[in-house]
């Protein structure tokens, strides 16, 4: 499952993420996924997902390194797969460190998840990222970075 949370931002009057933060949570618990992608969120959502979400572990950092920006998080039930490595890379021409690529408004970043589905030993790579909304050229690069991390990882080897 995936799910843009849309960031906290004051000025969303109704939509304003404290009325929409336990619908939400709720949502997640009813559809029972075993993995969730989510784009958007910044810290204190994070920090608040996490909390509700107990059965769950989380990976993944903010776009402007660390704790700081928007993440685009996987989060995983750990009772039912293994994290087995965990990376957070940017869509840009510099990979390894908070950057804006091509004719993007921001940095943007791509999760990756390598897990052992633990009912079967078998590996499952999960990737989750959330592209520019301006550029054009951004999105369409974003595409070819993830996939050379792809190619350049293979994580399937030896699965």
């Amino acid at each position: 499952m995936t799910y843009n949370i849309r960031l906290d931002v004051e000025d969303d009057g109704f939509n304003q993420w404290d009325n929409r933060k336990k619908g939400l949570v709720s949502l997640i618990r009813e559809e029972n996924p075993d993995i969730l992608g989510i784009q958007e969120g910044l810290p204190n959502q994070i920090k608040y997902l996490s909390k509700q979400l107990d059965e769950y572990s989380m990976i993944g950092e903010g776009r402007d390194g660390g704790n700081n920006g928007e993440y685009s998080a996987i989060y995983y039930k750990n009772k039912k797969l293994k994290l087995e490595k965990d990376e957070t890379f940017w869509l840009s021409e510099t990979p390894g460190k908070p950057s804006i690529g091509w004719d993007a408004a921001l940095n943007r970043i791509a999760t990756v998840g390598v897990f052992i589905v633990m009912k079967t030993n078998k590996k499952l790579v999960v990737y989750n990222s959330h592209f520019d909304h301006i550029g054009k050229v951004a999105r369409e690069n974003s595409v070819n970075v993830i996939l050379n991390h792809i190619k350049g990882n293979n994580y399937l080897k030896n699965a």
